[in-house]
Order: C-alpha cells, then sequence, then structure tokens
C-alpha cells in the first residue's frame, strides 16, 4: 500500500475491517459509544502480536495518529493513543503523544474517494520542536483504509534526521 508513497521499514495490521463483522463491531464500540478500555484491551492484542514478530526491538517510540485538539475535545480521547498505550504496555516501548501535532483541523475521512483522504489530510501533521534523530517510529491506528493518514504522519516524522517509520494498526479496511 505504501510502496513509491512511504518508505517504511515494516507494517502489519492486526484484523481486517469488513462490514458487518466483528472488527466493526468493535471499532464502533470504541469511536462511538466511548468503549476506552476495549481499545486498550485490543491494543495489548496487537502488542503480543508485535512481541511474537520481534520487531518491537526496533522501535523507539510508538507515535500514535494524533487528533486536532477540536476533535480532542469533541470525542474526549483518542483512539489510536488508546491502541498505544495497549501496545505500550505489553512490549515495554513507551509511546509519545508530543512528537507529532495535527496543526490543521480536517473533515471525516469515511465517505472520501481515495485522492480526498490524500487532499484532506495533505501537511496537516507537523512534529513538535522535539530533538529524537535517529529513532524508529512506530505509527499506530485505528483503521488503515487507503493510508492517507499514516502517510501524512509518516512524511512529516521522517523530516526527522535519521528517521525510520514502521506501522501497525488495529485493522486495515477490505471489501
Amino acid at each position: 500500500m505504501f510502496w513509491g508513497r512511504l518508505n517504511i521499514e515494516f507494517g502489519f495490521s492486526a484484523y481486517y475491517f469488513r462490514k458487518r463483522e466483528m472488527i466493526q463491531q468493535l471499532m464502533h464500540e470504541i469511536k462511538y459509544r466511548n468503549n476506552k478500555e476495549l481499545a486498550v484491551i485490543l491494543g495489548k492484542e496487537v502488542g503480543k502480536l508485535l512481541n511474537h514478530s520481534r520487531l518491537s526491538a526496533t522501535i523507539d517510540y510508538i507515535i500514535p495518529v494524533p487528533l486536532h485538539h477540536h476533535k480532542l475535545l469533541q470525542r474526549g480521547y483518542n483512539q489510536s493513543e488508546l491502541i498505544g498505550k495497549g501496545i505500550s504496555e505489553i512490549t515495554g516501548i513507551p509511546y509519545a503523544t508530543e512528537v507529532l501535532k495535527k496543526e490543521r483541523f480536517t473533515t471525516s475521512q469515511t465517505r472520501k474517494t481515495r485522492y480526498e483522504r490524500w487532499e484532506n489530510v495533505e501537511e496537516s501533521f507537523v512534529v513538535n520542536n522535539i530533538s529524537m534523530d535517529n529513532a524508529h517510529f512506530l505509527i499506530v491506528d485505528d483503521v488503515l483504509t487507503t493510508g492517507a493518514t499514516i502517510e501524512a504522519c509518516g512524511h512529516a516524522l521522517l523530516s526527522i534526521p535519521g528517521a525510520k517509520v514502521s506501522v501497525v494498526t488495529l485493522a486495515l479496511a477490505s471489501d
């Protein structure tokens, strides 16, 4: 999915996201029914998978996809941050919410085409002025659909000298 668009070290999704299946119900519980603990629990399951792959040994920081501060105030929590917290609890990798910031408010990606999604998030993420040269970052998100959000986050993180980026999502959208 990211070939030619974003240079990543590795990436995986723990589940497939299909309409009317269990993972869709679980994601709706997290995002729309305020089930924060479920996000942490599923993050722990992803952390176990990550530990079994031995990839966790190369990661320096878990970076959840940030929400714009208006969206965060509206929802009250960031589901990607909670998933990242669960991963961190299992792997011992610190998660850093202060590294990446969503600077520009964007509309929901849900009903947008691939190009509209890319255009919607292009240059909306910035790296805070933090010295983390040569770090390997693990971007964590809930659902990977077109990859536009993760691509935008990844490009921002790769602006850090010597940075490496990997990606983990709870689910990969499929037909």
